[in-house]
């Protein structure tokens, strides 16, 4: 049964990516574009650009939709926000990367996991009864990122390898000064250059050109586990980094002095006093439960896998790898994802940090939290059950 099941991934690749690095020769139209090949599969060998080719970078737009010069033009308009200029650009003028037709191959086991990643969902989905169609649109368009350029779609998952994400987009729209872009803080990612720069799907007041995209652009979002998430937002803005997070720190810490600890007339001293711990931080997380922060939101709520067909289904675990191969498909080479996803955070990963924090919590805390998170973790493939240490668990 196994050795069937195998079979049919393998064919499935076969049949979905044939620019696999064994045909890294061959021309790309002739490949893409048998005869009588099916419109859905001439978009999906389209998109998984991933082999070297010979064809000439005229091949492409026959089959994605052509960016116009005007829209060109204005894209890289805004890649010149003021003051800013000298540091951000390489060269007087920006310019994007354009996709290559020989770029280099992605890894054959790799677009073998994604196969099923993808299949996985879809069958959870289905399992769950979560309505397929319609196509997301308006407010729920909001974590969709857009690149008309290179036809790339980017769901952006708070928690899970965003901020670099939204770098590589910056490069990728507009070229900049890489060591610039790197160097760039996540506030400064997030609140400054992202929003003047990157356009978000929302902006496309026709409801035909949002599904026209999710229709036919590369689309991509990558999954985290739910606790990762949790402890990772605790690590970096509330534990490590209050005067950087200013505006999650004074929030959360006057709910716990106020809503938790019942204290009387508090100050905005006592609040930036206050060092919140992680079970007061998780406590606030239960008793907001019904509108969750995007950062420890419900995932498969937030970029709809169930009804957006996605063309990879990236993991936090394996992002270097996922996000490279990616890159690939866009026929970038130039741009690669950093080995370290926070270099501050290296020496101690969030994932090993999630049962020490997690022994903090009362038992009754853990299933709340298993409760809230059971159906996102079971439609993405991540285990709830935790190996902790009972003698060291806070008793009820």
């Amino acid at each position: 049964m196994v050795q069937i099941r195998n079979d049919k991934i393998k064919k499935t690749v076969k049949q979905t990516f044939r620019n696999i690095s064994e045909t890294s020769e061959a021309n790309l139209q002739d490949t893409a574009f048998p005869g009588n090949a099916k419109a859905s599969r001439r978009k999906t060998e389209a998109t998984w650009n991933i082999s070297k080719t010979t064809s000439s970078p005229k091949t492409r737009t026959t089959f994605l939709p052509k960016t116009t010069i005007s829209e060109e033009a204005e894209t890289l308009k805004i890649c010149k926000p003021r003051g800013l200029t000298e540091k951000l650009l390489m060269e007087k003028e920006p310019k994007m990367i354009p996709p290559r037709m020989n770029a280099s191959s992605v890894n054959t086991s790799w677009a073998e996991n994604i196969i099923k990643r993808k299949e996985f969902i879809r069958r959870k989905c289905a399992e769950h009864n979560i309505k397929t169609n319609p196509l997301p649109a308006g407010e729920r368009l909001h974590l969709f990122w857009v690149d008309d350029h290179h036809k790339f779609i980017f769901c952006e998952i708070p928690k899970a390898g965003c901020t670099n994400w939204k770098r590589i987009m910056l490069l990728m729209t507009c070229n900049y000064n890489r060591s610039y872009i790197w160097s760039l803080s996540k506030i400064g990612v997030h609140e400054g250059l992202s929003n003047k720069v990157l356009k978000r799907l929302k902006s496309f007041t026709r409801r035909s050109d949002s599904d026209a995209r999710l229709k036919s652009y590369t689309k991509v979002f990558i999954t985290r586990h739910p606790f990762e998430r949790l402890v990772s937002f605790f690590r970096e803005k509330l534990d490590k980094a209050k005067n950087e997070y200013y505006i999650y720190h004074p929030f959360i810490a006057g709910y716990v002095l106020r809503s938790i600890h019942k204290r009387p007339n508090v100050t905005d001293a006592m609040i930036m006093e206050h060092n919140v711990t992680f079970p007061e931080y998780i406590q606030f997380v239960i008793n907001t439960k019904k509108h969750p922060d995007v950062h420890w939101g419900i995932q498969h709520s937030l970029c709809h896998p169930c009804s957006v067909d996605y063309d990879v289904i990236g993991r936090y675990e394996t992002i270097v790898e996922d996000s490279n191969n990616l890159l690939k498909m866009l026929g970038i080479d130039e741009i690669t994802y950093p080995q370290s996803d926070n270099v501050d955070f290296a020496k101690y990963k969030t994932k090993d940090l999630v049962s020490k924090h997690f022994t903090t919590l009362k038992p009754w805390m853990i299933k709340e939290l298993q409760t809230m998170y059971k159906t996102d973790a079971d439609i993405l493939g991540y285990d709830l059950d935790l190996k902790l240490e009972l003698s060291v668990m806070v008793g009820d």
